[in-house]
C-alpha cells in the first residue's frame, strides 16, 4: 500500500489553523472529527481538548514523560479498541511515532492524528519555538473564542 505524502501533515498545521483560520478549522473538526468514534492516547485529556474535539470514546493513559519505556504495558489497550474507532489522537511524545507505524501495520481504517505540541498548547504549555512571535497570544485568543461559544 502506497499513500501519497500529501496525506501526511505535521502537527504545526493544527497550530497554524487554530490561530489563523480558527472558524474554518473548527468547522472541519465539527464535521469530520466530532461525529466520529475517537481514541485519545496520552497522559491526560484537557478540558480545552474536550471543548474543541469532543470527549474521546476511549482514553488510553500513558506516562507524561518517557512513555516509550512502558509502551508494552499500555499498548495492548490500544490494540483492544483500535478497531472500534475512526480517529486516534496520538498525544504521547515520541511514542506517537511508534504508534503511527504500529497502527499503520494493523491495516485498520483509522485516521491517526499526531497532535504533537498542539495538545500542549491546549493545556496552555507553549514550550516550542514556533509559539514565539505572537503565536502563543493568538492561540490564547482562539481559545477565548472557543470558550465564548
Amino acid at each position: 500500500l502506497i499513500v501519497n505524502r500529501k496525506q501526511f501533515f505535521h502537527h504545526y498545521v493544527f497550530i497554524r489553523m487554530f490561530v489563523s483560520g480558527f472558524q474554518h478549522f473548527k468547522d472541519i473538526v465539527d464535521t469530520h472529527i466530532k461525529p466520529k468514534k475517537t481514541m485519545y492516547i496520552g497522559d491526560k485529556v484537557s478540558d480545552n481538548f474536550i471543548k474543541f474535539f469532543g470527549k474521546p470514546d476511549y482514553f488510553i493513559e500513558t506516562p507524561s514523560t518517557n512513555s516509550y519505556q512502558t509502551i508494552e504495558e499500555w499498548y495492548p489497550n490500544v490494540l483492544k479498541n483500535i478497531s472500534n474507532v475512526d480517529v486516534a489522537f496520538l498525544c504521547s511524545g515520541f511514542s506517537s511515532r511508534v504508534l503511527s507505524k504500529r497502527i499503520w501495520e494493523l491495516n485498520e481504517k483509522v485516521t491517526c492524528l499526531d497532535m504533537g505540541s498542539f495538545v500542549s498548547a491546549l493545556n496552555l504549555d507553549f514550550n516550542r519555538f514556533w509559539f514565539r512571535g505572537g503565536v502563543a497570544e493568538a492561540f490564547k485568543t482562539s481559545l477565548g473564542v472557543l470558550h465564548s461559544e
